[in-house]
Formats: structure tokens, sequence, C-alpha cells
């Protein structure tokens, strides 16, 4: 049956292509990556050493019938997080022996397209779409919904607005999951869930090369789940739970001069309240969010080199205030984002650096999937950035036209209190440490063609206390984690 679909999408593409009386503009662009990764003591789940071969490739179809309407299709065949040789089929399985899997995903689908009789040039796009505001530090999510852009000449520059709803969430259906209730962990089974992702967003850009703008988003959402099963294993307590997450963001990106910087100050607060029928008594909690982000990046050009200082802080948990007060301090993301990854500030702590497009790099200890994971049972955030803080050196040199060389040091710390960012809460304030340790990464991009590119990086991290792996006595001290990724990218 599923050969069927493909065997029937083939034929209209065919038919689009065939189609000169439509006036179509049938056009593809995409990339691929193919990746060798080995690595230690990255991840944390033990000190064994890693080996293998991962692979991503996408695909866009563009059909224009003018320069006012298009529609557009994405998609996504991947052996990430599943590496060549897996066992698993279906989904993320494309490096299967045998080849034959489930794989094509649909990232995006949708039409876009300018709204006729406004003075002011306006467009739409609906339909499964990647919302994008500032992707590299905020968010970057497929989903469901609509979008709209729009700029105008204002002074000595062009003023843009943007916005748009995603569909986070619509459902109710028998799903089993563990969820937090009450400080305690429970079963969840038979979930209805509602959740909305709103955002607003103005920029300025002038003639003399800098930009700014200013951002708004909000999540919100309700839950119900007619049948939790107890710690204890009781079944038959209702629980319900509706929460707001608000977004607001300031940025910056310009030339001054010889140099060239991106800034970003993005502050996260709002509140959820859980509700739940436990041993016979109504009880009921709130969970308040309120964390931050800072980032910038400062660049300067010399002959063939591109030096480079950057920094972040991102508010870390407080464990205790989380425990007693319900207040989350670390700073969280929209549910389902995938900011991190490729656009990490380092290889070992963060994710992906160097490593070039797609996620065959994606191997740090804050990767795609472990930001993705949800602060509390509801669709609304999720973890993002770990709560570190971080100074970078870093440069550029290209020492032949198809040679670049680059080079990075970089020192981070813990922001995260009564716990370390990695390792989670602590019982001891013994072992709530701040040195996370100076991380070396060095990297080489070696232009086969113009479309096709191998990167090779190599990162080391000379670990601290907050990495060591100890969160009770008696326990084993992890070595220095380090990584090499191979990647060879292909771009059309």
């Amino acid at each position: 049956m599923k050969r069927g679909w493909l065997i029937g999408l083939v034929a209209l593409l065919g038919l689009i292509i065939a189609a000169p009386a439509m006036a179509v503009d049938f056009s593809t662009t995409g990339y691929m990556g193919i990746g060798y990764r080995a690595y230690q003591n990255v991840g944390g789940w033990d000190d064994h050493v890693y080996t293998n071969w991962v692979q991503r490739f996408e695909l866009f179809f563009h059909a224009a019938a003018s320069k006012d309407l298009k529609g557009v299709v994405r998609f996504r065949m991947d052996s990430v997080p599943h590496p060549w040789g897996t066992a698993n089929a279906g989904q993320n399985a494309l490096g299967r022996w045998g080849g034959e899997q489930v794989t094509v995903e649909v990232k995006e689908a949708y039409l876009d397209f300018k709204i006729p009789g406004i003075e002011c040039p306006t467009w739409l796009r609906a339909g499964v779409q990647f919302f994008a505001l500032r992707p590299e530090v905020f968010l970057l999510a497929p989903g469901p919904g609509i979008s709209f852009r729009t700029s105008m000449p204002l002074a000595d520059g062009t003023f843009g607005l943007s916005g748009g709803w995603g569909k986070i969430r619509e459902y109710d259906e028998k799903v089993e999951r563990a969820v937090e209730i009450m400080k305690q962990k429970w079963t969840v089974k038979g979930e209805n869930q509602s959740a909305n992702l709103f955002f607003l967003a103005g920029d300025y850009k002038a003639k003399a090369g800098i930009s700014g703008g200013l951002y708004v988003a909000w999540a919100t959402g309700n839950m119900r789940a007619d049948n939790v099963t107890d710690p204890i294993g009781v079944t038959g307590y209702n629980y319900d739970a509706k929460g707001n997450i608000w977004w607001i963001g300031l940025y910056s990106d310009g030339k001054v001069g010889p140099f060239t910087y991106n800034f970003d100050l993005i502050y996260n607060t709002g509140r959820e309240k859980h509700k739940a029928t436990v041993y016979g008594e109504r009880e009921s909690e709130k969970q308040k969010y309120n964390g931050w982000l800072v980032r910038g990046v400062l660049t300067y050009p010399y002959e063939q080199f591109n030096f480079g200082l950057g920094g972040l802080y991102v508010s870390g948990v407080n464990y205790k205030k989380l425990a007693e007060k319900g207040k989350y301090t670390g700073f969280v993301l929209p549910f389902g984002t995938e900011t991190m990854g490729p656009q990490g500030d380092s290889l070992i702590v963060l994710s992906g650096w160097g490593t070039g497009p797609g996620v065959v790099g994606d191997i740090g200890w804050a990767s795609v999937p472990w930001s993705q994971a949800r602060v509390s049972g509801m669709d609304l955030a999720c973890r993002g950035w770990p709560g570190v803080w971080g100074v970078r050196l870093f440069a550029d040199y290209k020492a032949l036209n198809w040679l670049t060389l680059s080079g990075q040091v970089a020192y981070w710390g813990d922001t995260v209190k009564y716990g370390n960012a990695f390792e989670g809460p602590v019982a001891d304030k013994k072992y709530d440490d701040k040195d996370i340790g100076l991380e070396v990464n060095l990297g080489a991009k070696i232009d086969i063609y113009k479309n096709l590119a191998w990167r090779l990086v190599f990162g080391y991290l000379f670990a601290g206390d907050a990495m060591d792996g100890k969160t009770a006595a008696g326990q084993k001290e992890r070595d220095d984690p380090y990584a090499f990724v191979s990647t060879l990218i292909y771009t059309f």
C-alpha cells in the first residue's frame, strides 16, 4: 500500500512537469549529508567509544504559477539518530540494510501567495511549514498553521512585520506516558490536549547595514486525562491542566566599520496550573516560568583570516525553588523547536560546531533530541538551551581557494543551582558545581566542487567538576569527552 502511494506521488509529479498548459515553473533544491562520527563520554550514558555512519537527505519541490503564487513540499529522509546498519524499521531508519524503509517524512507542504488588493505587499503562507524566529537561538519548529509577512519603506530603510499561528496539538486519543503530578511520577492514558503557538515580530533594516527587531511569542493550551495511574499502581484518578507561556525577544545584526555583530536577548515568563484528584482529594499546584538568554558574536576580518569573539548566558534551573515553590528559572523554548544542533556554538557542550547543515554532527550534550524534552506534561515548552554560560575565541583561515581551517577555544560554566546542567538535581549541595570546563575545537572545510564540501571537525573538553558524573558519594568520575566528525555535504 505504501509503495502504491509512492508510485502515485511520482506519477503526480510527472503530470506537473509535463503540463505546459498550466504554466507552472517547477524546480527542486536540497542537500545531502553523509557523516562518520566517533565520540566518547558525550551524552553521559557511559564511557564507551561510539563510532557510526549517519545520513540525511532533504528535497524541496517548488511549483510557482507566478511570482505571486507558489506551492512548496519538503521531504526528509534520515538515519538520525539511527545509524547505518540499524535494526530499526520505519522513521529515521534510512540506514537499515535493504534500503526499503518507510523513511520519507513530509516536513513542509504549504501554499505561499501574495494577497491581492493590498497596497502594501503582504504574503500569506498556509499549511505545514517551518515557523522561524531567530532560528539560531529561539524558534525553528515544523508544524501546521498560517503565517504572514509584509514590508514597507521607512525613513532610510525598510520596516518588516510578520506573524503567525501554529497548531501544536489537537487530539483526543489513547496515549500512555509519564507526567509529574504533585511532585510524583504518574502514568497518563486517554489524554486530551489542545496547544497553540502565536507570534508577532517587527524588524527594521537600515541602508547603513544595521538591522534590529522585537518579537513576542505566546504558547497557550489545556490538557485533560480521565485515566491516570498513581505511583503505586491504582488507576482511576483524573487530571487537568492549563497554561500560558510568553517570550519577548530583542535582536540586532549589522556591520560597524570592519566589525560584524549579532546580538540576541530573550526573556520567558508564564505559568501552568495543574489539578488532580489524589487519593480522593482534589489538589492543585502552579508552575511558574521565569528564564532568560543573552548571546552575542563579534567578528573581524583581516586578510585571509576571520577572527571572532562570542559570549552566551542561559539562566539555569534552581531545583530548590522548583521543588518548594514550583518556579522554573531555566530558559525554555516553544515545544518542538529544532533550534539546537547545527547552529550550536560548540561541538561538545552544545552541538554541531563546524559540521554544516543538517544534524549529521549533532552529537553534543545539548543535541536536538535532548532539547525537545518537555518541561512538564504539557506540550507548551521544551527545555531548550541548557543552563550554561560561556566565552569563546575563534578564527577561520582561508589557506587555499579550496581549503578553510578553523579553530576555537571556549570556556563553559554552569548556571544551574542545586544541581548541574547535564546531571539534574542533587541531594547534597556538595555536588552543585559550576565548572563545565575548557573546550577546544579544530576544523577544516575542503571544497571538492562548488556544491560539494568535506568537513572535518574534532572537539575535546577538559571537563570540570560539573561534568564528572558524580551526584553522590562513591560514584565513578567520567573522563574528558571528545568527538570527531567527518561530513560530506552536497547542496543543490
